[in-house]
């Protein structure tokens, strides 16, 4: 059993088609190329030779280019030549397909994608989920004649699970004598026609989203990425010794400088940029934020902003697309499954102390909590056990940090069918928002009024404190349902990890009226200004104000400058709207993202 590697080569639109060396596998990515990133990848899995399918007539320069970047030798056919790849091969070979459009943020795993290869002979394809900007879709129904009768929000990776192309494709030889005569334009149409011909199929998440190289703005967020990181496998190398760089010229920012790189005096490169290799950049001329492609020239006082630029061919490009690219709200947006840019938090959880205290806190307080509470613990799990059936600990799944779900642990103060009654008791709701709460809750039994009375139905929860699930401080974990209500709400409360307690539990003051008002205006005062001084104080009010049970002026906590100077109920009804699934949206959305159904 042989895995045969095909690495499937294209021509993005924002390169020249006129261009006979210029592919997406010959461009520059860190201090080399996509195609021997590639190369290096499958190198770990299979030592057979190597072809590339490409989507247009490969020409002898681009045979030339290609030999260059694997020196040990490739096979290069058109894509219409796929079928006269498998002939020679054992119906027990398979083919690992890489359409390096569709590129892991997280690089690529191609161990672990074929390491079930013996176990079973199922065509596999890696395959990312579509994104938007926000992290939601929203859609609106309407009736016959026009009238909005919903508006529904469906959550990427949650609620709205669509693939966005393939990436890697793990095909068996003997799964293509089922499709003969195979012809496919790429991976996406390739898994359309083995599905079709009766070949099971099984798709794989991205884990991380996946980068469209197709798009100018992904390359360059790519390259920015391997800049920026070592861990990429391409941090900025020293110059080589071929470049010729004028004593003169500043480089500033992290710069990737290959082979033959001439700039001239007066040159000035800002990163994160990528210089090609054999690429000239003129007296005074300036790139920033850039890819320059190999041999192109920046002429004389020429300016090369957040694009890829290629040199005089570029002319024939859409003047529009550098403007086009600009007016993008970032990079972010073509990132498959990574965080929504929509508001961006500055504070000391970013920083590597902050965390580091915070966590040995965390774990110092809920192991010395869970000692010496123990006998408390016992007594109340015997209590739970001996007045009503079913199981001590109730783990109800919550969103942690990054929406990643987790049980959290609660001692049982409801019968066990609770969820299943709540729907019925949902007109009786008697606060406002995502929450349900009621004063005498049939289901609540005797037991479970004095463990929520006294809070001690909570304390279980130190143990997703030890295993860092959750902080003795941060905002209330809630289910999913609770948290798709306001997107940027959602984002900042998952930038951090929930907690036992935190400053809406401890300041809130409108328990039933406009509660969740306040529960976004303190969740995101919290993150905006979390710190470790903060978490202490916040401790603090906790126990002085008995768990919560009233609320603690927020002026005591965080200085006047940090919040607003108007009344909380002010800030709330002017700036908080009421919002539900129904209704408009927060007034910080920069623009509506309706489409009509």
């Amino acid at each position: 059993m042989n895995i045969v590697p095909i690495i499937i080569d294209s021509s993005p639109g924002f390169l020249p088609a006129t261009s006979p060396t210029l592919s997406l596998g010959l461009l520059p990515l860190g201090s080399s190329t996509v195609l021997e990133h590639l190369v290096e990848e499958v190198r770990q899995v299979s030592a057979e030779p190597l072809t590339i399918l490409t989507q247009f007539e490969p020409s002898a320069a681009y045979a030339k280019a290609v030999q260059e970047h694997c020196p040990r030798g490739v096979q290069i056919m058109p894509d219409h030549g796929f079928n006269d790849l498998f002939v020679d091969h054992e119906p027990s070979d398979w083919l690992l397909l890489i359409e390096p459009r569709y590129f892991p943020s997280a690089g690529y795993d191609l161990r672990g994608f074929t390491r079930s290869l013996d176990t079973s002979w199922v065509a596999r394809h890696l395959v990312p989920l579509l994104t938007s900007l926000d992290g939601t879709k929203e859609y609106v129904q309407l009736d016959a004649e026009r009238r909005v009768r919903r508006i529904q929000r469906y959550y990427d990776g949650f609620t709205r699970l669509q693939g966005s192309g393939v990436s890697v494709s793990l095909v068996p030889v003997a799964a293509t004598l089922l499709g003969r005569d195979l012809c496919f334009a790429s991976l996406s149409e390739l898994r359309r026609t083995l599905a079709g011909s009766g070949v099971p199929c099984q798709d794989v998440s991205c884990p991380g989203g996946m980068v469209d190289l197709g798009d100018e703005r992904g390359y360059l967020a790519l390259s920015e990425r391997f800049l920026r990181s070592p861990d990429a496998g391409a941090a900025p190398p020293a110059r080589p010794a071929t470049a010729e760089i004028a004593p003169d010229a500043r480089i500033l920012g992290p710069v990737a400088i290959q082979q033959r790189v001439i700039v001239e005096p007066g040159a000035t490169i800002i990163g994160p940029s990528v210089l090609g290799q054999g690429c000239i950049i003129r007296r005074h001329a300036m790139v920033a934020h850039s890819v320059v492609t190999p041999a192109a020239i920046v002429d004389e006082g020429e300016l090369v902003r957040q694009r890829v630029h290629c040199g005089p061919d570029s002319s024939a490009l859409d003047a529009g697309r550098a403007r086009a690219a600009r007016r993008a709200r970032g990079m972010g947006a073509v990132l498959s499954g990574a965080p929504s840019p929509v508001l961006a938090f500055e504070h000391d959880a970013h920083s590597r102390v902050y965390p580091l205290l915070k966590r040995g806190v965390d774990v110092v307080v809920a192991l010395a909590a869970l000692l010496i509470l123990s006998p408390l613990l016992a007594l109340t799990a015997l209590a739970v056990k001996l007045t009503s059936p079913g199981p001590v600990l109730f783990g109800h799944r919550r969103e942690g940090r990054h929406g990643e779900p987790f049980h959290c642990w609660k001692f049982r103060t409801m019968v066990p069918d609770a969820h299943a009654q709540q729907r019925a008791l949902y007109s009786n709701n008697q606060v406002d928002g995502p929450q349900f709460k009621l004063e005498r809750d049939p289901r609540v039994t005797r037991i479970g009024r004095l463990l929520r009375a006294s809070n001690i139905d909570e304390l279980p929860q130190l143990i997703n404190v030890l295993t860092g699930e959750m902080s003795l401080i941060g905002p209330r974990p809630s289910p999913f349902r609770e948290n798709q209500i306001c997107v940027p709400w959602r984002i900042a409360r998952l930038s951090v990890r929930p907690g036992i307690t935190g400053l809406w539990q401890v300041c809130r003051d409108k328990r039933a009226a406009s509660d969740f008002h306040q529960w976004i205006y303190y969740d995101m005062l919290y993150v905006r200004h979390v710190s470790l001084a903060l978490d202490l104080k916040i401790l603090l009010a906790t126990i002085v104000t008995a768990g919560g049970r009233w609320g603690f002026p927020v002026g005591r906590l965080l200085p006047r400058s940090a919040h607003q100077h108007e009344s909380r109920a002010h800030v709330a009804h002017e700036h908080f709207p009421i919002l539900t699934a129904a209704s408009q949206e927060p007034p910080w959305r920069r623009e509506p993202t309706l489409q009509g159904v």
